[in-house]
Formats: structure tokens, C-alpha cells, sequence
């Protein structure tokens, strides 16, 4: 639809900006932390469900540009929020535990800005959700009959989001105060405005 079209748009305009500066480092047209970010935020608009690995793809190019010493690229918890919102809306569990694994391994080294709080954590349950329900919406298109994978996929998806509710009240106890599972953590998709 139009959102697709706009995103695709939009990711041109991107390359392009990237290629431009690659080629003529002194441009001043040159992709920074907030075009990323802005980027990721688009691909949540769209439909389409290659969006999963773009996100992932500028989240690696941000490190590889923050690594290789940009002084206007650095990863941030924007970017990541705005990321595992993108992978969650479209229930891709694995990339989104992915995601918040690295940030906390990066805020556990001493990036204190990357603290997954709990935008990011629901998010990630509402990713295992969004995977249960894939699964049982399977096993019923399959008007009923016998579907033993999708019913595992469906406890797997449910036990790992339970580990990450688990997850959070236990550091909760350990003093994050900022992290406690609200409602939306237990039964309500993230949105835009977290």
C-alpha cells in the first residue's frame, strides 16, 4: 500500500544519503544517529514484513559506524526502542530477544543511556505473543485438524515471554524500579507512543 511505498521511498532517500557521503566524506549530507532512528521509524509504518531484517541491518550499520569512530552515528536507546516496537509489531521474537539481549550487554559494559526499560521488555513479550497467537491462528486456519508444531510453538512463545516477566519483577526486586511490568506488559501490544 502507500505505507510501503513511502517506505521504500524513504530508504532510497536513505542509500542515497549513505552513498553520497561514502563517496565524499567532506559532504555535508551524511546520515547521523537521528536519520537512522528516523529510518527505523518509518519501517514501523509499513506493512511489509521484510521490515524485521532492515531494522536490523541499520542497527548493525550504526555500530559499525559508531565503532569505526562517527562522531554523529552512536546507538541509543531511541534507536533501540523504536527497533524492538518494528520487530514486535510484526512478532519476530527471536530478532526482538535478540535485540534486547544487546542492550543490556552493551548497558551492562557501561553504556548506562542503554538501559532496556519497560518499553523495551514489553515490546519483546508482545513479540512472543504476537507468536503464540501466529501459532494458534495456524492450528485454527488448519480448520482444527491435529497440529502438534504449532500448539509447541504456541507454549514455547508463551513460556519465553513468562521468562521475561519473570525476568523483569526479579530485577524490579533487585532495585530497578523503573522496569515493573505494568498492565501493558501482560496484555496489551506496544505502541507508538512508548
Amino acid at each position: 500500500g502507500d505505507k510501503n511505498a513511502a517506505a521504500e521511498r524513504a530508504m532510497r532517500l536513505f542509500d542515497l544519503m549513505q552513498k553520497i557521503h561514502h563517496e565524499n566524506r567532506s559532504s555535508p549530507i551524511k546520515p547521523d544517529t537521528i536519520s537512522f532512528t528516523s529510518m527505523i521509524n518509518v519501517l514501523e509504518k509499513s506493512n511489509d514484513p521484510k521490515s524485521t531484517t532492515r531494522v536490523m541491518k541499520l542497527l548493525r550499520r550504526m555500530e559499525e559506524l559508531e565503532k569505526g569512530g562517527s562522531d554523529v552515528v552512536r546507538l541509543d536507546a531511541v534507536a533501540f526502542r523504536v527497533a524492538l516496537r518494528v520487530l514486535s509489531r510484526f512478532g519476530d521474537a527471536k530478532r526482538a530477544q535478540k535485540v534486547l539481549s544487546w542492550m543490556e550487554e552493551l548497558y551492562e559494559s557501561g553504556r548506562e543511556e542503554l538501559k532496556p526499560d519497560e518499553a523495551c521488555y514489553n515490546s519483546v513479550i508482545w513479540a512472543h505473543t504476537c507468536n503464540a497467537l501466529k501459532s494458534s491462528s495456524q492450528k485454527i486456519g488448519m480448520k482444527q485438524q491435529r497440529n502438534d508444531r504449532g500448539t509447541a510453538a504456541s507454549l514455547a512463545a508463551a513460556e519465553q515471554a513468562q521468562e521475561l516477566l519473570v525476568h523483569m519483577i526479579q530485577r524490579f526486586r533487585q532495585g530497578e524500579t523503573d522496569i515493573l511490568p505494568g498492565r501493558s506488559g501482560f496484555n496489551a501490544p506496544p505502541t507508538s507512543a512508548q
